[in-house]
């Protein structure tokens, strides 16, 4: 069957692959930044998950129930000849692997080099970085074994000559998936989605760092895990140290935390911006957390050139939204042409929509 073959997308491969090679160059660097026994360490058990588990915190264990899920539904829809699940995978790469738990692994290692729980974490790195190459090889079989033998583990055969990873949700293989820490990892991933989009859409400079930048979450436990991250959010969103707050409203807490929670309130209420309540913006983040993030207004530009680019963006994405929506209606391609065309239609209608939803925010806080 013919396929329709864009400029854009060989280049989005190029892309891709050359994201692959500087992950596992990172990676390299890494892995060579630990002691000559740390290394060993992490050659002879990369592969026990079962055996630290216990020892792992709410980003590793997010990230492998995440890696598991997707080896599962992969392995499922090849089985069904269903070979657009690629695009699943390149979505993981980005925005899992690369964009959030790489990123905050080598946060790790350069602000605690040398620690003994970094083992682990390079643990998980490598046998994601392993498991990742064997789900992409019948899509990428070069560039895929290059990197496999430059890895630091034991290796048998090529990987066209391997086994296929065999994993389940449901824990088969030692290591259960868990959905709480996946929520956890996500609000994470959301929380800094948002804030490094309000920096791009409204055009702030790299150099201009946020401050007095105040997240309401919906529980404590939610705000105790950002805290937990909160030198990291604040070195990738551009926020000056130790101004970044986290707290709970107070309608969320029972009567009898309020005392026992007041100091963190009223530290809280410290870092409130000084100003009147139109000088705030303040936006809701969808999915999970239940997220409000405040960023003092005059820390985001606010000028009619603003305004008019925001509104030509707000104007496109209607276009290619009115596009396929009447594609989506029409009976003649969704039930002629291929599911995956179908589904990817649909994505693409709901990744445009989610645009101009934060289009439409952002000019609404101009």
């Amino acid at each position: 069957q013919d396929i329709v073959l864009s400029n854009h997308e060989v280049e989005a491969n190029h892309h891709f692959c050359n994201k692959l090679w500087h992950m596992s160059r990172l990676i390299m660097l890494l892995f060579k930044s630990l002691s000559g026994p740390q290394q060993d360490e992490v050659k002879g058990g990369w592969e026990q998950i079962d055996e630290y588990e216990s020892q792992l915190g709410y980003p590793e264990r997010g990230f492998l129930s995440l890696l598991h899920k997707l080896i599962s539904d992969t392995t499922d829809r090849l089985h069904k000849l269903q070979i657009g699940v690629g695009r699943d995978i390149f979505v993981f790469s980005y925005d899992i692997f690369a964009g959030l738990y790489l990123e905050l692994s080598k946060f790790k290692f350069n602000e605690n080099p040398g620690a003994d729980y970094l083992v682990n974490v390079m643990k998980v790195v490598m046998y994601g970085m392993d498991r990742l190459m064997r789900i992409l090889h019948p899509y990428m079989p070069h560039i895929t074994e290059v990197i496999h033998q430059s890895l630091p583990i034991p290796r048998h055969f090529p990987l066209i000559n391997d086994k296929w990873p065999s994993v389940s949700v449901s824990g088969e293989d030692g290591f259960k998936h868990d959905e709480d820490a996946v929520k956890r990892l996500l609000t994470l991933k959301n929380l800094l989605g948002h804030i490094r989009g309000l920096r791009a859409i409204h055009q702030v400079k790299n150099s201009k760092l946020f401050t007095q930048i105040q997240v309401e979450a919906a529980t404590e436990q939610i705000c105790a895990d950002l805290r937990q991250e909160q030198q990291f959010i604040e070195k990738m969103c551009g926020i000056e140290k130790d101004d970044l707050r986290f707290h709970i409203p107070r309608h969320n807490l029972a009567k009898s935390q309020l005392d026992r929670n007041n100091s963190n309130s009223m530290e809280a209420d410290r870092y409130k911006y000084n100003g009147t309540a139109g000088s705030v913006m303040s936006s809701v983040l969808d999915g999970h957390g239940g997220l409000r993030v405040s960023i003092p207004k005059d820390q985001l530009q606010n000028s009619e050139m603003q305004k008019k680019r925001l509104s030509k963006q707000r104007q496109a994405l209607e276009k290619q939204i009115q596009v396929l929506e009447r594609k989506l209606s029409s009976l003649d391609f969704t039930e002629k042409a291929p599911p995956m065309k179908v589904e990817e239609a649909r994505e693409k209608h709901a990744r445009k929509s989610a645009e101009i939803a934060e289009v439409v925010r952002a000019l609404a806080s101009l």
